[in-house]
């Protein structure tokens, strides 16, 4: 949407609030096998985000 309307990346800036039980899925990988047992399937899609220079926030209301 935002580049049909010639908005460009240098201009945009994305972030990822997470919020309560959502605070799981963007646990490293070490401790997220600690407390679950198993990998964390997101780890690629965070570490993808995160050099993409998206934020990711905590709120916690």
């Amino acid at each position: 949407m935002l580049g049909q309307n010639e908005m460009t990346k240098n201009n945009i800036h994305v972030a990822l609030v997470i919020n309560s039980s959502a605070s799981k899925d963007v646990m490293n990988n070490q401790l997220y096998k600690v407390k679950y047992n198993a990998n964390n399937t997101n780890i690629s899609l965070i570490t993808e985000l995160v050099e993409a220079h998206l934020d990711v926030i905590f709120c916690g209301q």
